[in-house]
């Protein structure tokens, strides 16, 4: 059985694991996993995606799956966490959704357009800056 639900902050060791972001951010801060949805297989979390709230436009991104999974049950997995975070986000007000695909990933677009009706909107890089490494004024730029 798969099941989709909000992360607690008891799943903050797992979601550091399986995001490989472990040894680089501190995930035991408080409210570190908020918006966070783990899909469960048979209760064992095997999927997750980060939900983050915007208007007119949310986004879901990071979405990672363990490796044994097999394929039917990660397509149900993955379709459980989108339709849940959907859900979420259009109740605190998006009006849709954007999300970002490796280029590469020719199978997630093909699922996204198949199941959700989602089109590719742009293509391009995706950049990150670690605050704690710059110093957060620093890289807030002030």
């Amino acid at each position: 059985m798969i099941r989709a639900r909000l992360a607690q902050s008891t799943d903050a060791p797992w979601l550091a694991d399986i995001t490989g972001t472990g040894g680089s951010f501190d995930w035991a801060l408080p409210g570190t996993t908020e918006g966070w949805w783990i899909a469960e297989v048979d209760g064992a979390p095997s999927a997750c995606i980060q939900m983050l709230l915007g208007r007119p436009v949310g986004r879901l991104e990071s979405l990672r799956v363990v490796a044994d999974l097999p394929p039917r049950v990660k397509a149900e997995a993955i379709r459980e966490l989108v339709k849940s975070a959907c859900a979420g986000l259009y109740l605190t007000g998006s009006q849709g959704v954007m999300s970002f695909v490796r280029f590469e990933n020719k199978t997630m677009k093909k699922f996204l357009k198949r199941a959700f009706g989602a089109q590719v909107l742009e293509s391009g890089n995706m950049f990150g800056i670690k605050f704690v490494e710059r110093g957060a004024a620093e890289a807030a730029g002030v």
